[in-house]
């Protein structure tokens, strides 16, 4: 593509430069939910290790991680375009459309695959956590035994 066909079109923040807060903040902001989406990618990511026993946990943490570091991603183009304008409107669109695509797939696979991965998640826990598990099921029957009349 011709850069000089989009070449024409404004950044975002000059529609706003007689409120330069509102680009200050949208800014900010959007920076911040970038940086805290990549954390949560790569506590997701360290989660792989801990949970290498349950099927597929591979694909589905991938998926994952790829899904909130695009997520991420989307808000740092929501900043560039905020200061420049031109082809970064079709970076944005390309990363928006890579978005999409992988959360569908994540959607779709997490769907479908619910009931194998709520039964890995179980039989993970009764494993290797059983102390926990007990003190839980100890705790819910105080709790029913409080609510009967």
């Amino acid at each position: 593509m011709d850069p000089s066909l989009v070449s024409f079109l404004p950044a975002h923040g000059l529609c706003l430069t007689n409120v330069p807060f509102i680009i200050t903040a949208s800014a900010f902001l959007n920076l911040v939910i970038a940086v805290s989406y990549f954390i949560l990618a790569y506590v997701l990511y360290c989660l792989k290790k801990k949970l290498s026993k349950i099927p597929y946990v591979d694909t589905f943490l991938w998926l994952w991680v790829s899904f909130v570091s695009l997520c991420a991603i989307t808000h740092v183009s929501k900043v560039l375009n905020l200061y420049y304008g031109g082809f970064y409107y079709y970076i944005d669109l390309v990363i928006h459309i890579v978005t999409a695509v992988v959360s569908v797939a994540s959607a779709f696979l997490m769907w479908y695959y619910k009931g194998n991965i709520f039964t890995a998640l179980n039989s993970y826990m009764d494993a290797d956590c059983t102390e926990c598990y007990d003190q839980t099921n100890i705790n819910s029957s105080k709790t029913v035994t409080f609510h009967k009349k």
